[in-house]
């Protein structure tokens, strides 16, 4: 009794235009759709769907399936996020606290253009920064990690010049630069809980 009547709904009423407004024009579907879209993004004349871990990317004109990715194993963890970087990268966020950037090789029509070409943080950066006590944070009782790597699920992702920006449930906002991939700030307590998204105005304010 207290869930309102469906009848009653603008939406269902004769005057309003939003149902003729708004139609379905095509479904797309994944090569595997065992798994809920977790992320979608537009880049160029690119669809870029995640469905888990696995990518699959589509023509906008066509709707057409170009490619799938990241869905043989190669990379743990659903994909949560999209951003593209000015020198033609593809950024993904990932469940398993890891960020991976990829490379688009020449236009192809062949399956498999996508190309892995690092996690974040890369063995280099974490290399530079090992050695050191005051690298490390604690993330729990008994264990501790870089400071420069997340801790849990990172959820969100955004590009602004020559930075990456990235944020996860364990509470930290990161600052990459775009040319090496390399972590050059890290805020450990940007917010009292998980964060979810986040979004960078063209003047460099994070919000």
């Amino acid at each position: 009794p207290s869930i309102p009547s469906l009848n009653k709904s603008p939406f269902n009423s004769s005057s309003s235009a939003v149902a003729a407004d708004f139609l379905c024009s095509t479904t797309l579907r994944p090569s595997s759709d065992t798994n809920p879209i977790t992320s979608l993004s537009i880049h160029g004349n690119l669809i870029y769907a995640a469905s888990g871990h696995q990518i699959s990317v589509y023509d906008r004109a066509t709707s057409s399936l170009l490619d799938s990715f990241n869905g043989s194993g190669d990379c743990t963890g659903s994909v949560k996020a999209f951003a593209f970087s000015g020198d033609g990268r593809i950024l993904t966020a990932h469940q398993d606290s890891r960020i991976r950037a990829w490379k688009s090789k020449s236009k192809s029509t062949e399956s498999n253009w996508h190309k892995l070409i690092a996690a974040l943080p890369t063995a280099a950066d974490r290399l530079r920064h090992f050695a050191f006590p005051s690298s490390y944070v604690a993330v729990r009782r008994h264990r501790k990690i870089l400071k420069i790597q997340h801790a849990d699920a990172v959820s969100d992702l955004a590009v602004n010049d020559s930075q990456i920006y990235s944020v996860s449930w364990d509470r930290s906002l990161k600052i990459w630069k775009s040319s090496s991939l390399r972590c050059t700030e890290s805020l450990q307590a940007a917010h009292d809980d998980a964060i979810n998204s986040l979004v960078v105005s063209k003047d460099g304010v994070v919000y």
